[in-house]
């Protein structure tokens, strides 16, 4: 069964219900059903062409409201010439899905940019930091490096974006606060 893999489509009583029943999902990606979704390519496009021409033909000869009974027989015209085997298949082999072909939908899209972005800049550059300081044969947190320190470095790096600049302040207040319990821990054990 292939289905839109959209978080709100798909819940565990029904892939529950697919497992037990022995049917197998296929989840198409969320947000993706014009490249993937092979009805919305072969059928309710051109399904939503037809009954607009259908519409815009009532509207030139009669009224200008559409009654119920006149977009019903404009839709029934435009099923009937949109609702082919042919184009139902159509729509699978655009998508890729039968006869099965990634390479359909993988050649429609761009590939990501050359540049790092921002963050794998941070990432590539607190990586260098740690290697270096192992290669110097120095601890990965070296007891001379106060993490505050680190903190206001970090800060006024306008290098850094905002959203790095708030992981590593929250990653350096986890490790003062694991530091601290642990001081007090082995306190404890030192009393007992």
């Amino acid at each position: 069964m292939i289905i839109d893999g959209h978080s709100s489509h798909v819940i565990a009583r029904f892939i529950a219900f697919c497992i037990l029943s022995k049917i197998d999902l296929f989840l198409l990606p969320p947000h993706s059903s014009h490249k993937t979704q092979p009805l919305d390519l072969s059928i309710f496009g051109p399904l939503k062409t037809v009954i607009n021409l259908e519409v815009d033909q009532v509207f030139r000869h009669s009224t200008i409201r559409l009654p119920r009974v006149e977009w019903t027989l404009a839709y029934i015209k435009a099923r009937a010439r949109c609702f082919k085997a042919s184009s139902i298949e159509s729509g699978f082999r655009k998508a890729g899905i039968y006869p099965f072909n990634p390479e359909v939908l993988l050649s429609t899209l761009t590939p990501p940019p050359r540049t790092p972005s921002p963050e794998n800049q941070v990432i590539s550059r607190i990586s260098d930091g740690s290697r270096i300081l192992r290669a110097r044969g120095s601890p990965r947190t070296p007891k001379a490096l106060n993490l505050r320190q680190i903190v206001d470095l970090v800060q006024n790096d306008r290098d850094i974006p905002s959203s790095a600049r708030d992981l590593i302040r929250d990653l350096i207040d986890f490790a003062e606060d694991r530091d601290t319990n642990a001081i007090l821990a082995r306190r404890e054990l030192r009393e007992k």
